[in-house]
């Protein structure tokens, strides 16, 4: 979840899944001696909690340091907290856990300067399992099957970070090994490391802190023993904790030495001797965290294609990241460089107007930092996929055509936009040039409100030339129309979160075509869409992964579809898909039968798209392969919800029939609801609390068909609730958008899951922005602080005041989750606004 600070004026797009609208001129923060009131409620994210002793002086501290203190969290939850070498080393949590859960610690600074360690223990004491990197991201996942009572332990082992604790579930696909390879629940050997030097003097360093060379890469990387150094390099940093299992203190102590082995200066890197095993699965790290392939069917259409080298997405944004790690070989070798159209020198940001080059310099659209939209768009398309680092890209193969034309602020002009378009097309266009090979696909995650004729007849020329067109339907939540969304030929998309029901911020119109996920991050549990990302907020650009949501993260989904089916049908027309999309042969239809203004022919399903594009290109269909599917992929009813629902049903073709559905706990009951003959439809799930002790519970409910069987975990929890819904302290800042000062300021604590807020100004156009300041430097929604914005932190449009008072000025606040992309790369930052000196 990123900042976005809205450009209105002459520049008529913007990038519609962090913004959307357009329009006449702000005319920034008023003056004058007459202020009028604003007030509203601001809601914290549903999972929210806050640690008892952050950093921020102004709220109450409740020691939570020691087991004898530990924190009570309920499940699942979002904690913001900050931690401290010096002051504050152990944050200590207790919470009910299923076996199965992934805890995950987001450590919001840099370095091994400010690192943050995760264990998990039992009540005791007794260390389960520990995360001990130095990156930006710890993982543990809960052992056993069952449900227990836990310890967790966040610490501080060099110097100070605000951090985000999640605890997720696991759905059907989520891997069952950690995504950290420094854990001791990762599989490693022992006592050695791998470790490469900067110069010779690295080796000799390694030899005097007692390491030994077990074997030698030339010119690379030495395989160390550190039998005889772990004890002198592994200095336990546990606190209260003790590691009662031998073979567990051993990959502790090893894991700390590579940390210390990390920290000297003439080591390059080092790391664990990881033991490795085959697979047929993608192998990216973090694949199991992208829920969102699994919601459009896209693994079974990996069986028929990876997609292909031939087939090109242009992707018309802010640019993508040329150099990020996992996307790097996924740009036409033809054209590495792409195009940057963005021709006006005062928003270019790159000291030039056009040029070959679509390289993203950053954009300036995210508080104190950049959004770095293009780069997660390509990354959704086809990220480097199968290559053991980041995310998997809906294309294996496919490749990306950067086309620069959003510029400062995340916004672009029609003009630029317009040959941007026609250049993918390879039209003529005011650059003058042409690419080597015209893109298959054009994907433009951008849009606002007002039609352009220039614009419009540019796309029509893009479509009569072959290119399918893809753009975000917009994200103000209601039913106006987004150019070029809405421009006839365009596939217009919406978007779903995890539940496929409509996100809050998506536009429901009569433009709309088809929906993909988008994500929904109000809801309870990590719901963003995950991909590749970069930030400059705290200095150099750093590339990651991150989550975001919008409209802007459900089109390249659509867009990486489109080109799976140009890979098996490259005579694939932007008319024949169309009425394959009109006919329902590849979606799945949500809502209102038919097509209906919230999804338009319903939900993109990446396998009946494949199917049907190779039925196209051959005359027949591939063989039927049918393959039960479950939506969603796990439940969390919590502490109040009773009922929910699963949707089972032939993910795949050809004849399936379930044969039995099933529960595995005596408080648990599954029931048909809307099934067809074969079993396949809606099916209810019901708790029963009645009789059963406080604490947490987990089973499954399982469905068998003859080709496979489909397990999905369910969680709640009974008792009084431990605590409420608990952003944390929140400053609550009105936001002249010219200078970025506050205007007025209201501090308020939470009450009942709300913070109710009334500030006072002049007539005039002003920001809406609320957050925490854990680490006490001054600023709200640093990374790791709860962070909120009017409308939506996503979309921060002006609160215009203009001679009366505003009410119900209402929005959510909640912690912000990001992933490094491995752990020598860092995630994104932002750096938040002052709220006091």
């Amino acid at each position: 979840m990123r900042i976005r600070l809205w450009v209105i004026g002459s520049l008529v797009a913007v990038v519609a899944g962090c913004g959307g609208g357009g329009g006449g001129d702000s005319g920034g923060a008023g003056s004058g001696s007459t202020t009028y009131s604003i007030a509203g409620t601001i809601t914290a994210g549903a999972d929210s909690a806050i640690d008892g002793d952050t950093a921020d002086a102004s709220v109450p501290r409740t020691s939570n340091g020691s087991l004898a203190t530990a924190q009570r969290l309920r499940n699942p939850v979002s904690v913001g907290g900050y931690a401290n070498e010096a002051t504050d080393e152990f944050d200590v949590y207790r919470i009910d856990l299923a076996g199965g859960q992934q805890l995950n610690l987001f450590v919001a600074e840099d370095g091994e300067a400010n690192d943050l360690d995760l264990l998990i223990g039992d009540l005791g004491g007794n260390v389960l399992a520990s995360s001990l990197g130095t990156g930006k991201l710890e993982t543990i996942v809960v052992p056993g099957n069952g449900t227990a009572s836990y310890i967790v332990q966040v610490s501080a082992f060099a110097g100070s970070s605000n951090y985000v604790l999640s605890i997720t579930q696991q759905g059907q696909t989520a891997t069952t090994q950690p995504l950290n390879a420094m854990s001791t629940q990762a599989e490693f050997l022992p006592d050695q490391a791998l470790v490469a030097y900067r110069d010779d003097a690295g080796a000799i360093e390694a030899k005097a802190l007692g390491a030994q060379s077990l074997g030698h890469i030339p010119g690379s990387v030495d395989l160390l023993d550190l039998s005889s150094s772990t004890k002198t390099l592994g200095t336990m940093r546990s606190g209260e904790f003790h590691y009662a299992d031998p073979a567990l203190e051993a990959k502790a102590r090893t894991l700390l030495a590579i940390k210390a082995l990390q920290a000297q200066p003439a080591v390059k890197f080092a790391e664990p001797n990881l033991l490795r095993h085959a697979s047929a699965l993608p192998n990216d790290e973090f694949v199991s965290q992208q829920w969102h392939y699994n919601l459009i069917n896209l693994p079974p259409a990996w069986d028929l294609t990876h997609g292909s080298g031939s087939v090109i997405v242009a992707v018309a944004d802010t640019g993508v990241r040329l150099s990020h790690p996992d996307l790097v070989g996924k740009f036409d070798p033809a054209d590495p460089d792409g195009f940057d159209f963005v021709n006006d020198t005062r928003r270019s940001l790159d000291g030039n107007g056009r040029d070959g080059n679509a390289d993203d310099p950053g954009d300036g659209g995210v508080v104190g930092g950049s959004s770095f939209h293009g780069t997660h768009v390509a990354g959704t398309i086809a990220a480097a996929t199968n290559n053991g680092i980041g995310v998997a890209g809906v294309g294996w193969d496919t490749r990306i055509m950067p086309l620069r034309v959003l510029g400062e602020g995340g916004a672009g002009s029609a003009f630029d936009i317009t040959n941007a378009v026609l250049y993918a097309a390879r039209l003529p266009n005011a650059s003058g040039v042409l690419p080597p090979v015209k893109a298959s696909v054009i994907n433009l995650s951008l849009g606002s409100e007002n039609s352009s004729a220039t614009e419009q007849q540019a796309y029509a020329d893009a479509i009569a030339a072959g290119v399918i067109v893809v753009a975000a339907a917009g994200n103000s939540g209601d039913s106006r129309v987004s150019y070029p969304a809405s421009y006839p030929g365009v596939v217009s998309v919406a978007a779903v979160g995890r539940q496929k029901q409509r996100a809050p911020y998506s536009q429901f119109n009569s433009a709309v075509d088809v929906a993909a996920p988008g994500g929904d991050q109000s809801r309870a549990g990590a719901d963003g869409v995950l991909s590749t990302l970069s930030s400059d907020g705290s200095g150099p650009i750093q590339d990651g992964l991150g989550y975001l949501q919008g409209t802007s993260m459900a089109t390249p989904h659509v867009a990486g579809v489109v080109a799976l089916m140009k890979a098996v049908n490259p005579n694939l027309t932007p008319a024949q898909f169309n009425t394959l999309l009109a006919s329902g042969a590849i979606t799945e239809d949500l809502g209102a039968a038919g097509r209906d203004n919230s999804f338009g022919y319903g939900l993109i399903d990446a396998n009946k798209a494949v199917r049907e594009a190779i039925r196209l290109a051959n005359g027949n269909a591939p063989p039927d392969n049918p393959r039960l599917g479950v939506q969603p992929d796990s439940l969390s009813l919590g502490n109040t919800l009773t009922t929910a629902t699963l949707d089972a049903r032939n993910a795949g073709t050809g004849a399936l029939t379930i044969t039995s559905v099933s529960d595995d706990a005596p408080w648990l009951t599954v029931s048909a609801q809307a099934v067809n003959a074969s079993g396949q439809g809606r099916y209810l799930v019901t708790v029963d609390r009645s009789g059963l002790a406080s604490g947490t519970y987990s089973a499954t409910v399982t469905f068998v068909s003859a080709v496979n069987t489909v397990t999905v975990p369910v969680l709640m929890t009974i008792g009084a609730v431990v605590g409420t819904v608990n952003a944390g302290k929140q400053y609550v800042l009105l936001v002249d958008p010219d200078s970025l000062d506050a205007v007025d300021t209201d501090e308020v604590v939470v009450a009942d899951g709300r913070y109710r807020f009334t500030l006072a100004a002049p007539n005039g156009d002003y920001l809406l922005i609320s957050g925490t300041d854990s680490d006490d430097d001054g600023f709200i929604c640093d990374d790791g602080e709860a962070c909120g914005g009017f409308p939506t932190l996503d979309t921060i449009l002006p609160v215009t005041i203009g001679g009366a008072a505003r009410t119900g000025l209402d929005f959510l606040v909640s912690f912000d989750l990001s992933a490094p992309d491995t752990q020598t790369v860092t995630s994104p930052l932002r750096r938040g606004y002052r709220v006091r000196n």
